[in-house]
């Protein structure tokens, strides 16, 4: 009985259907950080806070509101140099400052707009701001929305496959 069970369904094949379509993009994250060396916090940490007000002034120059942009806290790194004898053998290391930074993160439905400052905020060098700007990423907000569509879509065309496989099967 197992047996035949096992393998009664041999008059059956599983079909899979395609659905596929194209969105575009309706929400930008774009994240970037500053920079600091310094020999003690406190100047770094100022320096950081007028970097931060430069960027905060340009992307609202850019029309962006304050909301969009998310500042992280401020990340402290004590920096070393390795110290070698004269023999050139490792001796320890010294203290030469502190990095410091702090990463913002930009999050926006208006794509090109923040895509554009992503690709043109480096000009922001020349006014003594240390700035690391990385990719944006890309998200679609409703594909929930889409993906009932996607699934009509695949299971109409699975059908129409499994049709097919059984005209061509003769039966």
């Amino acid at each position: 009985r197992a047996y035949t069970y096992k393998y009664r369904a041999q008059d059956t094949i599983l079909v899979t259907g395609l659905g596929e379509t194209e969105f575009t993009s309706d929400l930008i994250v774009w994240s970037g950080n500053l920079t600091s060396e310094a020999q003690n916090v406190a100047t770094g940490y100022a320096e950081i806070e007028k970097s931060k007000a430069k960027v905060q002034q340009y992307l609202r120059e850019k029309g962006l509101p304050d909301e969009a942009v998310v500042f992280a806290f401020v990340n402290v790194e004590k920096q070393y140099d390795p110290v070698y004898n004269a023999n050139g053998n490792w001796a320890g290391q010294r203290f030469t400052g502190y990095r410091l930074s702090q990463r913002f993160t930009v999050e926006s439905s208006e794509v090109e707009k923040v895509e554009t400052i992503s690709r043109e905020i480096s000009s922001l060098i020349a006014q003594g701001v240390s700035i690391e700007a990385y990719a944006p990423d890309y998200y679609y907000t409703k594909l929930d929305d889409v993906k009932m569509g996607l699934i009509e879509t695949a299971s109409a065309d699975a059908r129409m496959r499994a049709e097919k496989i059984a005209r061509n099967a003769g039966t």
